[in-house]
């Protein structure tokens, strides 16, 4: 089962405004916080996507500032 997370983010340098929709998938037969599930970005807009082994860091397309970050576990 995946959940859908729209969110409008702010650029805090710019002011740069626009969507991204988080994905987060979870097994049926997951218990919580088992660790099998995961999170995503599902439809980016215009920002930068950078994906490191644990997170997921979003950065303004126009100054380059950092915007937010979330694990890539739920």
């Amino acid at each position: 089962m995946a959940y859908l997370t729209p969110q409008t983010l702010t650029c805090p340098s710019c002011s740069h405004t626009g969507p991204l929709t988080w994905i987060t998938g979870i097994p049926l037969d997951n218990k919580p916080r088992a660790g099998r599930g995961y999170v995503k970005v599902h439809k980016s807009g215009d920002w930068i996507i950078e994906k490191t082994k644990t997170e997921t860091i979003v950065n303004c397309p126009t100054c380059n500032t950092e915007v937010t970050r979330r694990s890539r576990t739920p």
